[in-house]
């Protein structure tokens, strides 16, 4: 076991160690490999973790917008509250939620709406246009036959803007009536049985209108955009909530906050450095976030408070993506592996070297550097996270594990070239560490 130990965490830096791999068991270089990756990605999301503190609270300006858009006497009036593992926001006015994310004037941008994903609609158009680029209305395409219809390309435009189902109901029932109509063009006796169900349970109060509208405009929508059902990840029309996150795809700078009911995205600059991260309102402390009755101070360290621990509930996620990120670079790293294989291969065998004996030979020596090589990787990782953004860190760290293994592989082959048989020198009295090597 001693001798063991020696080889496998010392043959990095021993050519005479780094020989004995040949003889060994392949199973030294599977686990080789398999560390491999979980070194890496354990140093990657230690960095990743560890150096949040450092990067938030350095970043003054990105404080300072939380707590002038929502510390005490915020413009928006808006208070936040944390019931039940959902963040619930409250306005003063008579606004429901917050959007300067297209503003040209604010540093960040911002979104608050804490209302439910699956149900806040958006007042969305349908936009039907041929390859010529000639527009037409939805119900134009719908009065195409087939083959026509197979000429345009019809896609939801979202708005921005919420859809009060309730005002619009009368509209919503005119048209279920039509489609419940046995004699009707448009009749469709799946949706006529569904909407005679929704009617049948009836509203008795504000609160049961509401939920109502809200299954009336779903089967609306089924059955006038059928060729959409199930294309909005969050709920059965489209959602507002999809809107916001097109938005965050689409954002010109790593500079925003996004609050919903049930997660948060943010993303703030430190010295030059992106930070960028996803948390979970479940996750979260229950209780006041920020409150009209709190002082300006306690405010500022509520919502830090607040924000420290969106980012830990989300940790979890990001070593996800990194791990996910590493096994897209796996065949990579293989190719590679094998490579440097086939050049240890050539130069044993052109040298008549005892070093390694085989192909599978060859590779058990490359695999035996991988341990050290991970680990240097891993450490240059969890530095590098606390002066780099994560992406960056993350292409260098993939470029360093493949440099590191790929210089000690090619000083294995100089030194095996230096002491082959052909010279008469025994390659198993060799080491690293002599000057004659």
């Amino acid at each position: 076991m001693k001798e063991w130990i020696k080889f496998y965490f010392g043959g990095f830096f021993s050519n005479k160690r780094l020989a004995e791999a040949s003889s060994r068991s392949f199973w030294n270089t599977v686990l080789s490999l398999f560390l491999t990756f979980v070194i890496v990605w354990g140093g990657l999301s230690v960095g990743y973790i560890a150096s949040f503190g450092k990067h938030y609270a350095e970043a003054k300006d990105f404080q300072c917008f939380l707590s002038e858009s929502l510390g005490k006497d915020n413009p928006y009036g808006v208070y936040l509250t944390v019931t039940d593992g959902k963040l619930r926001a409250e306005f003063d006015g008579e606004a429901d939620c917050i959007n300067t994310f297209n503003s040209t004037e604010a540093t960040y941008r911002l979104v608050v709406d804490t209302r439910p994903k699956e149900t806040t609609f958006d007042a969305f158009l349908i936009l039907c246009k041929d390859e010529n680029g000639n527009e037409i209305s939805y119900d134009e395409y719908v009065a195409l036959d087939t083959p026509q219809q197979e000429r345009y390309d019809c896609s939801i435009v979202y708005s921005g803007q919420s859809l009060d189902v309730v005002a619009n109901l009368a509209d919503y029932e005119a048209y279920l009536q039509e489609v419940s109509d046995v004699s009707s063009s448009k009749y469709d006796k799946d949706i006529a049985d569904k909407y005679t169900e929704l009617k049948r349970n009836g509203t008795d109060d504000d609160a049961d209108l509401h939920d109502y509208a809200i299954g009336v405009y779903e089967l609306y929508f089924a059955a006038k955009y059928p060729i959409f059902i199930g294309k909005d990840a969050y709920g059965k029309a489209p959602t507002l909530r999809t809107y916001y996150m097109e938005l965050e795809k689409k954002a010109p700078d790593k500079k925003y906050v996004l609050l919903f009911d049930d997660i948060a995205m943010c993303a703030f600059a430190a010295n030059e450095v992106d930070v960028d991260f996803a948390g979970y309102l479940a996750k979260v402390s229950e209780g006041a976030v920020t409150s009209r009755e709190m002082t300006a101070e306690q405010v500022t360290e509520k919502i830090n408070g607040f924000f420290g621990e969106l980012f830990a509930s989300g940790s979890a996620l990001a070593s996800f993506v990194f791990s996910f990120s590493l096994m897209q670079t796996i065949p990579i790293f293989l190719l590679a592996v094998l490579l440097l294989t086939f050049l240890v291969y050539v130069v044993c065998k052109v040298k008549h070297s005892e070093d390694c004996t085989g192909f599978i030979g060859a590779l058990k020596v490359v695999g035996a550097t991988l341990f050290v090589s991970a680990a240097a990787t891993a450490l240059n990782a969890l530095i590098l996270s606390f002066v780099m953004s994560r992406g960056t860190v993350f292409r260098i760290v993939t470029i360093l594990l493949l440099m590191i293994v790929t210089i000690r592989s090619i000083v294995f082959m100089i030194g095996t070239a230096r002491n082959s048989k052909a010279t008469g020198t025994d390659p198993a009295e060799a080491s690293l560490d002599d000057p004659e090597r």
